[in-house]
């Protein structure tokens, strides 16, 4: 009898042994790939989801109270501890590091006054150094605010999206239809919104390509009024934490609701 249990013992070790070589073999699709990498944090058996905010001011946090508490977060510091509450495995990555002590995870891409064409200037070495599964792309406010050759911005943001899936073809990219100016101030949101209707169809070209480009309205996201709450004190360009909380709200539903990311079955 102790000679039996002994074999089955040994059996049933041979099955597991199988099993798990026959799993380490099997081809996942990517569904089934961003639904492995989307685990508690606790998880150490499993590679963080690396997730890149990509872009200018808006990226780097301009106007939200942390940049008179260590340092500038934007919507990075809502949507990490919304993420980190979801338990998603992630990591926010980046060549700059700013943002307060709350923010465990300072990385980020976010550069205040940058244009299109800076960005793509330097998308090549970025996306080597950081090798991101998720790009949060916010860009062409700065195109619009400096009044650079507006008429082909759509094209350069086409461009830039070409540039990163060619360099980086199973990132998933989301863009941002760029953030409104509150209350039109000097007819700029005017331009914003010229600017917008421009890169949707292209967009969705590159989505109907088989690109993993995926597009987010921040411009519905935000309240432009002159009443509103979205704004930094005195700034028409900038937002305040309650505008930036929309943002990262925004963005993470975009992450959940085009399922890149795939929530856990409990």
């Amino acid at each position: 009898m102790q000679r039996l249990g002994s074999q089955l013992v040994i059996f049933g070790s041979l099955i597991v042994v199988l099993f798990a070589f026959q799993n380490c073999n099997k081809a996942f699709s990517p569904a089934e790939m961003n639904r492995l990498k989307h685990t508690s944090l606790s998880s150490t058996s499993l590679e963080p989801i690396r997730i890149l905010p990509l872009g200018d001011s808006l990226t780097y946090g301009v106007g939200s109270s942390s940049c008179d508490n260590g340092g500038c977060a934007g919507y990075r510091l809502p949507l990490y501890q919304s993420l980190k509450d979801d338990g998603v495995n992630f990591t926010l990555v980046g060549t700059e590091s700013t943002g307060p002590d709350s923010l465990p995870e300072k990385n980020h891409e976010g550069h205040s006054g940058w244009r299109i064409d800076q960005i793509t200037a330097i998308a090549n070495s970025v996306i080597t150094q950081t090798n991101p599964d998720i790009i949060l792309l916010h860009i062409g406010s700065n195109d619009v605010a400096q009044q650079l050759n507006l008429p082909t911005a759509p094209q350069r943001l086409g461009e830039l999206v070409d540039l990163i899936t060619t360099l980086a073809p199973d990132v998933h990219l989301v863009v941002a239809l760029v953030v409104p100016v509150q209350g039109n101030v000097y007819g700029y949101d005017t331009l914003i919104q010229n600017y917008n209707s421009g890169i949707e169809p292209i967009l969705a070209q590159k989505q109907a390509q088989g690109k993993k480009v995926y597009t987010v309205n921040m411009y519905s996201t935000i309240n432009s009024s002159f009443t509103s709450q979205d704004y930094a004190y005195s700034d028409p360009a900038h937002l305040s934490n309650i505008g930036y909380e929309k943002m990262a709200m925004r963005w993470k539903n975009a992450l959940f609701d085009n399922a890149i990311i795939v929530p856990r079955s409990e």
